[in-house]
């Protein structure tokens, strides 16, 4: 059971002519101060107003019930008492900081908005803190909402363009072989686009792995020698590259070294690339 209301009215004066109110009012964040019944004793700025309340409104309350989380209200003790509360990113990530721990969890929230249930898809952080002696919580949500649907969106479009340009090659090459010899270069012009189509959106897809931190390399055993071959014989292939020559040079080191062939091949491609760009005519 929590403490009346009537019992926090001493800490929120503490917190309201503390620095720390200041301070966490000038965070862009969402961010609460608890006490060990998880019970909020002080809101920023930031808070109030994306929970469409004033100070008074939330004191006392526990973070779902300030939110107006849909299961706030099912357990016995209210928020973070109901079966559902077992598998709340938020409940873990405060009883975390109640036990001296930073913490910081994936919170998935249903609450009641003003057209109807609003999913929400949260990062919450709790670190332990203490003001004059009380042991509190700081409790920071931040709404991912946006950026999780986004590469949700990110993920079906390079899904369906892959599938859709590469099919488009295979019947291209298929076709290729039985055209009339006057259309076999146009042929291979539009299969050497969707090729190179399908090459740009993989060199995509990876990059915006890599930046989200979701890219899981595929680590082999491979050759110098045959690195740098296979990064000529792709400058060779490219339409820059007719008038000027792509070698290996010879007696190049050869040695072993563990990589991602992937992302090897893309590198060194692209190094190929730029120095054709950066060549002239006739040059080497």
């Amino acid at each position: 059971r929590r403490p009346p209301r009537s019992t926090l009215f001493p800490y929120t004066t503490l917190f309201r002519s503390h620095f720390i109110a200041q301070t966490l009012d000038a965070l862009p964040v969402l961010t609460l101060v608890l006490n060990d019944r998880r019970q909020i004793v002080l809101a920023n700025a930031q808070t109030l107003k994306s929970a469409r309340a004033s100070m008074d409104d939330v004191l006392g309350k526990r973070p779902g019930e300030a939110f107006g989380c849909i299961h706030s209200t099912a357990g016995p003790g209210g928020c973070g008492t109901s079966e559902f509360c077992t598998r709340c990113g938020a409940v873990r990530a405060i009883l975390m900081g109640l036990e001296g721990n930073r913490n910081v969890q994936e919170c998935d929230m249903l609450r009641m908005g003003e057209h109807g249930v609003e999913a929400l898809d949260l990062q919450v952080s709790s670190s332990p803190v203490v003001v004059e002696g009380e042991s509190y919580v700081l409790f920071c949500i931040q709404d991912q909402s946006d950026l999780k649907r986004r590469r949700t969106l990110e993920r079906l479009f390079f899904h369906d363009m892959l599938n859709t340009v590469g099919g488009l090659r295979g019947l291209m090459d298929i076709l290729r072989s039985e055209l009339p010899e006057r259309h076999r270069a146009d042929a291979d012009f539009i299969l050497y686009a969707l090729s190179h189509l399908v090459d740009e959106l993989l060199n995509q897809k990876d990059l915006l792995a890599a930046e989200n931190n979701e890219l899981t390399p595929v680590f082999v055993t491979l050759r110098s020698g045959e690195a740098l071959s296979m990064a000529a014989r792709l400058g060779e292939s490219l339409p820059l590259a007719r008038d000027r020559l792509v070698r290996v040079v010879e007696g190049s080191a050869e040695i072993e070294f563990v990589s991602d062939m992937n992302l090897v091949r893309r590198v060194l491609g692209n190094m190929v690339k730029n120095a054709l760009e950066a060549s002239r005519a006739g040059e080497e």
